[in-house]
């Protein structure tokens, strides 16, 4: 926290002053015993802070107002992480009554006010934006004349452990371990869901490759049965061929049997006709022509199932082979 601007009004020695921090770096306050050194330099930058001062704790504000006034007034500037901030503080003691606000000062000189709540809302605000409390303030920021060893004689050894903690920002780093160890545990989830995924996608990855392995062998089983298929398909024309044969020679001993009977017809007619003198010789001879060329054709057709028998047993007996 580096101080910009004070401005004390009515508050203890201090009718109205405003002082300007932003040209000193190192200082030295000097002056009488009573002249307001402690006034100017602790009480009203405590109090601007906290409420609380070295004259008196936070329910006795009236000791800081102005013999004959009815309140007294701080506003405190200072610089913080980058930013600036205004502390108004005020207390009436007619009403016994104080008032707090924090506001954010822009670079144009704007004031943000910080809060919206009441008096309680807005320490707590304060407190945390500085990270310290009052003890810790004035153990290690600031010291009240005659209390330098308000760290070592003023406070339990439990006091003086969370002094500490709270001067080196201790808490602030047990938060960020927290965060960290949560941060470490989500990603460690993270992790094991990941692996899982990573052994998900391996045995999907197994099955993938087992199941190319099976399609391999299921094609080759595809084309042996194709093969066979074609061997069958190959027997099955042989067995229709053959079996065309064998009803090739049932037509030719029907024919055979149809030349017989035409023979025996032949025979009798003509004995027929030896013995009727009666019938005319031309009707004879016509029918006797007619019976020629049926025979002369059926003898055609039996020659011709004859050739193509022998036809197709040669080519049979060539395919087998």
């Amino acid at each position: 926290m580096i101080p910009v601007k004070l401005r004390m009004k009515n508050f203890l020695s201090y009718e109205d002053e405003e002082f300007d921090f932003t040209k000193i770096t190192v200082a030295t306050v000097v002056g009488k015993n009573g002249a307001g050194k402690s006034s100017f330099c602790t009480d009203a930058i405590s109090w601007s802070l906290y409420g609380i001062g070295s004259k008196a704790g936070a329910n006795d504000n009236h000791n800081y107002v102005t013999q004959g006034a009815e309140s007294c007034t701080v506003e405190f500037t200072f610089e913080l992480n980058d930013s600036t901030y205004k502390i108004v503080r005020s207390f009436n003691d007619r009403k016994s009554k104080s008032s707090v606000n924090l506001f954010l000062v822009t670079p144009d000189g704007d004031e943000i006010p910080k809060t919206t709540g009441g008096y309680k809302e807005t320490q707590r605000t304060i407190e945390d934006l500085l990270k310290m409390s009052y003890e810790t303030f004035i153990a290690s920021s600031m010291m009240f004349q005659g209390e330098s060893g308000t760290f070592t004689a003023g406070m339990t050894d439990m006091e003086r452990k969370e002094t500490l903690i709270s001067i080196l920002n201790i808490g602030e780093w047990n938060d960020i371990s927290e965060r960290a160890s949560a941060d470490i545990a989500r990603l460690k989830g993270e992790i094991a869901i990941e692996e899982n995924n990573i052994v998900r996608f391996e045995t999907v990855i197994a099955q993938k490759e087992d199941a190319g392995v099976r399609l391999t062998a299921i094609n080759a089983d595809m084309s042996a049965l194709v093969a066979e298929k074609k061997t069958q398909q190959s027997i099955l024309d042989k067995t229709k061929k053959m079996f065309q044969l064998g009803e090739i020679d049932k037509q030719g001993a029907s024919k055979r049997n149809e030349i017989a009977d035409i023979d025996a017809k032949i025979k009798q007619n003509a004995d027929r006709a030896c013995r009727s003198a009666e019938m005319p010789v031309r009707r004879t001879r016509r029918r006797l022509s007619n019976i020629v060329a049926r025979l002369t054709l059926s003898r055609k057709s039996l020659t011709t199932r004859t050739i193509l028998k022998k036809r197709f047993a040669e080519e049979t007996s060539l395919g087998i082979h």
